[in-house]
């Protein structure tokens, strides 16, 4: 059963969440904005995308922006904590990670985890995983993934943008209002409007 964030740890909570795949959104959103010239093909792209996704997690951190982000380390192979919980970022399918990197822990992070005896109810890695939309008509995705020590995902989220709020809504519909009709008179020119003054 896929279970949520919190379930695991407090630390998860979706604002936190929310934050950190803004980040890897927006300057995904910017770097193939920049990238899109003759000279730039998915491989550019993609190298930009993850450079500008890594400087902002970093950037966030450098400035204090968020107390509960910190750093861990701050290599190519970026890890940060949430709270207490570590975690990285990829492209890749949420569903069926391909990449080795999203499954096997690097040494920085090898050398922070608590890996105690295999436990089929416990997540050892946790994953941003951004996927790109395959058409126009879609958008690109964030989800947020918890992976056991047999490679299973326990825990999987799905970042959502939040859509701005026009008003509050309550239990109750407020009354339409009545509102009277607008007064439309014809259009004058300056020179009809000056004729007619001179025959009053």
């Amino acid at each position: 059963m896929i279970s949520d964030p919190t379930s695991f740890s407090s630390d998860l909570s979706n604002d936190r969440l929310n934050v950190i795949a803004g980040l890897l959104l927006d300057a995904r959103y910017k770097a193939l904005h920049d990238a899109n010239t003759e000279l730039d093909d998915r491989y550019t792209q993609s190298c930009l995308a993850f450079g500008r996704q890594r400087q902002a997690i970093l950037k966030a951190w450098n400035t204090q922006s968020y107390p509960w982000l910190s750093v861990s380390h701050r290599g190519t192979d970026l890890l940060f904590r949430i709270g207490a919980v570590l975690a990285r970022f990829f492209t890749d399918d949420a569903n069926n990670p391909k990449k080795s990197t999203v499954l096997i822990p690097t040494f920085a992070e090898s050398t922070q985890l608590n890996l105690f005896e295999p436990n089929n109810n416990e997540v050892v890695l946790w994953r941003f995983i951004l996927e790109p939309a395959f058409t126009d008509d879609h958008d690109d995705a964030v989800f947020f993934i918890g992976i056991n020590a047999f490679n299973e995902i326990l825990c999987r989220w799905k970042y959502e943008r939040s859509a701005t709020v026009l008003h509050s809504i309550g239990h109750t519909t407020p009354p339409a209002k009545e509102l009277p009709p607008a007064l439309v008179l014809p259009k004058t020119d300056s020179a009809a409007l000056g004729q007619h003054r001179n025959h009053v």
